[in-house]
């Protein structure tokens, strides 16, 4: 993990898991709190049960806020257990959930879109998404100094990494959808 290899990681660790024997708890407590930020780079999410069987309590707001797509939930969660994340070596891949965090936000969006499109003003095609629908949102709740070029910035990111399929149309201020817009996350 420390050399931003995860996938090689979340296959040792997963292996690691597997291997210890049910008796040892806090080795597999050990375990997980490595496992887990790998598991959710790739969008698998941890059970609040499994959060609670094993105490790592540090994980659970992390993990409801990515899921939700909220963002400002996210870095409050992160900031509450920051120096801890940083002392375990996990942060680099915590702070790599934002991302993950803003693709499910952007789903949510066009989900919400694709069940009502008068929602959108100009368009009513659920797959082209006005950004000042995405735009006002994490304005207000997340970073009030965003603006516009930024926020095609962040989009252009999920795009490049894969977290998104489409295009931004920076003339029409609309993020264009693919059919299979949201891919499983790798």
């Amino acid at each position: 993990m420390y050399n931003s290899e995860f996938v090689q990681a979340r296959e040792q660790l997963k292996l690691a898991f597997s291997l210890c024997n049910n008796k040892f708890m806090k080795n597999k407590q050990k375990i997980l709190r490595y496992l887990i930020p790998c598991e959710m780079l790739r969008g698998n999410f941890p059970s609040p049960q499994l959060l609670q069987q094993y105490d790592l309590k540090e994980y659970e707001g992390i993990s409801s806020a990515c899921m939700k797509g909220n963002l400002k939930e996210l870095e409050a969660a992160i900031d509450l257990h920051m120096d801890y994340f940083i002392s375990l070596g996990v942060f680099i891949s915590i702070e790599k959930l934002r991302l993950v965090t803003l693709r499910n936000f952007v789903k949510r969006v066009a989900n919400a879109i694709k069940e009502c499109p008068e929602l959108q003003c100009a368009s009513k095609n659920p797959k082209q998404l006005n950004l000042k629908l995405l735009f006002r949102p994490l304005q207000k709740e997340w970073d009030e100094d965003l603006d516009m070029d930024e926020l095609e910035c962040l989009l252009a990111n999920l795009i490049g990494n894969g977290y998104i399929r489409g295009y931004i149309s920076h003339e029409c201020q609309i993020l264009v959808l693919a059919s299979e817009a949201f891919p499983e996350v790798q």
